[in-house]
């Protein structure tokens, strides 16, 4: 009975059933987060490798179910060799007047403030057992030109990464310790520059730049959110701004994702398309949307790598990529084979991001909007291409942006309300709104 009810399951997910294989590494993952203790690295790499040998002698309808469980496992060994590789001391207790020498490897710029993560550091008064790989340290003081490769001395307190404020609340401590960040802190001194950096990344160097720029032409306010949505640091937003976007239910604009990568790679490529129609000969002689997507794509990635290259920026690029290479070779790219297996990759190469609300929310709405554009649009249109012309060209538009923060909105609301403990009452109201005069401007 279980073999016939297996078989049956196999059959009904014909064409979908590499689409579990990310799910079961991602599960293999989420598992180690709840774990009670710490599976030691040996353990998990031998499971990985009996899972290998039994499923490689395997046949049939047991091999596809050793398939799951052997990416079960392989995600279960990812995050262990993650945590290995990743440890790093942490301090015990807080120090007061640490005199701190270190290289600056980021800046954060706050409204009234700095925030530096330090490297290769000199710590006195901390036991060599304790002393971090990194700090963070805020420093309030905005008139020294601090730069990523800085060497700096200052005088600061240092204590644990935060736990989390409540039981279920954002957990500081555990993100700190995936980026080895042993102590946060703040500066009681002046930060004194011991070396200027000899030359800074051509990436950071036009990621200041355009924050300058925006800072010394807007007002704060408005500032604020261009250099958010330019270089998605989010620092200079005040904690009042903040609040009303999230009350109002649109705080994810804040982030540069999949709707920012659209505006990008379709202004480029709207762009291009216009500037190849004013050379007719050549227009009609090659193919000329396969140039705008190539365009289009170098385009995006440059935004991605001035964005910061947060999680969002990264699946909305990964997605964008695929749609504008599928033009390329004249196919259709958007498909949940494409959200699962860009999920998949970014899993591969950070794992740890799993459990924070920033990949749960991305995947979350893009797969529901993905699984119910396949499941509703062509009927959608089948229908409403029946219709007059007019009611099509006003109603569908209207009904399809509806759709999409409907969707959106029912497939993020849970995960919202787990991570950050609140509803925002007026999000697909305020989503509707902000969504169809950006899409009209668009």
């Amino acid at each position: 009975m279980k073999k016939d009810l297996l078989k049956y399951f196999i059959q009904a997910q014909e064409g979908r059933l590499n689409l579990w294989l990310p799910v079961c590494f991602a599960c293999g993952i989420a598992v180690y987060f709840v774990l009670p203790f710490e599976p030691a690295l040996w353990f998990s790499c031998l499971l990985f490798l009996i899972c290998s040998v039994m499923t490689f002698f395997a046949k049939s309808v047991l091999k596809l179910v050793l398939f799951g469980i052997l990416f079960f496992t392989a995600g279960l060994m990812r995050i262990n060799v993650q945590t290995w590789w990743q440890e790093a001391p942490f301090l015990s207790k807080k120090y007061k007047d640490v005199h701190v020498v270190g290289k600056i490897e980021s800046v954060e710029m706050f409204s009234n403030a700095q925030r530096l993560t330090l490297a290769h550091l000199s710590l006195d008064k901390i036991p060599p057992a304790e002393h971090p790989a990194k700090i963070r340290v805020r420093v309030n003081d905005k008139d020294n030109d601090l730069k990523a490769g800085d060497v700096v001395s200052v005088q600061a307190t240092l204590m644990p990464p935060t736990l989390p404020f409540y039981v279920g609340g954002y957990p500081y401590s555990r993100t700190a310790f995936y980026n080895k960040t042993g102590a946060t802190g703040y500066a009681v001194g002046k930060v004194q520059v011991i070396n200027r950096a000899g030359h800074e990344s051509i990436i950071e160097s036009v990621r200041r730049y355009l924050r300058n720029c925006i800072v010394s032409v807007m007002p704060p306010e408005q500032a604020a959110i261009a250099v958010a949505l330019v270089t998605g640091d989010q620092g200079l937003i005040s904690d009042k701004q903040r609040a009303d976007y999230t009350t109002a239910g649109i705080a994810h604009i804040l982030s540069v994702s999949g709707f920012h990568m659209g505006l990008i790679a379709g202004f480029v490529f709207l762009l291009f398309r216009l500037i190849f129609l004013l050379f007719p000969k050549f227009s009609h002689q090659h193919d000329t949307k396969k140039f705008c997507a190539v365009m289009a794509l170098v385009a995006t990635f440059m935004y991605l790598l001035i964005s910061g290259m947060a999680v969002p920026a990264q699946r909305a690029f990964g997605m964008v990529t695929l749609i504008l290479i599928g033009i390329m070779c004249n196919r259709r790219a958007v498909s949940l084979h494409s959200v699962f297996w860009i999920g998949f990759v970014l899993l591969v190469i950070r794992p740890e991001i799993l459990m924070t609300a920033s990949f749960a929310l991305s995947f979350g709405a893009v797969t529901a909007l993905v699984a119910c554009h396949e499941a509703f649009y062509d009927r959608l249109k089948a229908f409403f291409d029946l219709k007059p012309k007019w009611v099509r060209r006003i109603f569908f538009p209207i009904l399809i942006v509806l759709m999409i923060n409907l969707i959106a909105h029912i497939a993020t609301a849970p995960i919202a309300m787990y991570h950050f403990h609140r509803y925002a009452n007026y999000s697909v109201l305020g989503n509707f709104i902000i969504t169809s005069i950006f899409s009209f401007l668009i």
